[in-house]
């Protein structure tokens, strides 16, 4: 969640003087970009891949990447979602986005502008756009398509209830009406809010807006699901049995405090 705050931040106020790196079109730090791709490249208006946060936005990517691929889901799908949303990150990293922008480009005559077309793709299609949607499309399934894998298979009592509450929703009554309201299983929909705000507030940014929603809105669906984990203590329960997430609810049971008592009914 901090990754697309580091660039922002970072460059606004000159982070990467710490390291010795100077960016002469960008005396005074570097203006926010139009997307956080950008940031590979932002440092000399002209040049490609001399970005003066590049390291961080590779580095972040690797790491955001690889956790993703290392860590095993709770379902075939969920595994496989975030194990081909890791590979499409590292596409994401691979792949720079053209450089200069398009905006800039009329000022950069005479300088030899970045931009990679293989197989023949149009020019408003990249690979590095392509990587980007594939990951984005992928974490959005992950939230709203793997979400229950692990509620449902909790044992029937007041901690299931409570994260079905917490993911599919619930109804509250206001007034003489009852209405219902989404849970965080829906939380990339929600983002469609600011992302249309965005639009209509900063539309020569509203690609970096719409990144920046994105992986928060994912981190915070992670954050919530880690919690759920702490709460039930269902991956725990899974490691010392070594039963499949099928069977667990079937053979042990939790004590209310969500600690598993490992005990075979």
């Amino acid at each position: 969640m901090l990754f697309p705050f580091l660039l922002l931040l970072g460059g606004e106020h000159g982070i990467y003087r710490a390291w010795g790196l100077q960016v002469p079109d960008f005396p005074s730090g570097i203006p926010w970009q139009t997307s956080l791709s950008a940031y590979y490249h932002a440092g000399f208006k002209c040049i490609a891949h001399m970005g003066a946060l590049r390291d961080i936005f590779v580095g972040s990517l690797w790491t955001i990447s690889f956790s993703l691929v290392m860590y095993t889901g709770f379902s075939k799908l969920e595994n496989w979602l975030l194990n081909f949303a890791g590979a499409a990150l590292l596409g994401v990293a691979f792949f720079p986005t053209d450089w200069p922008a398009s905006t800039a480009t009329e000022s950069c005559q005479g300088s030899q502008p970045y931009s990679w077309r293989p197989f023949g793709l149009p020019q408003w299609l990249s690979l590095h756009t392509i990587f980007a949607i594939v990951f984005y499309v992928l974490i959005f399934l992950v939230t709203n398509h793997t979400s229950m894998n692990t509620v449902n298979n909790l044992p029937n009592g007041p901690k299931k209830r409570k994260w079905q509450r917490v993911y599919e929703g619930n109804s509250i009554r206001i007034g003489t009406v009852n209405v219902f309201m989404p849970g965080a299983k829906w939380v990339m929909i929600y983002a469609l809010v600011p992302a249309v705000v965005s639009f209509i507030v900063d539309r020569q940014r509203i690609v970096l807006w719409l990144e920046i929603i994105g992986i928060v809105t994912f981190g915070i669906y992670w954050l919530l699901k880690s919690f759920e984990m702490i709460d039930t203590r269902l991956d725990i329960a899974l490691i010392e049995s070594g039963l499949g997430l099928s069977s667990i609810a079937k053979e042990y049971k939790w004590g209310e405090e969500g600690r598993s008592s490992l005990v075979k009914t």
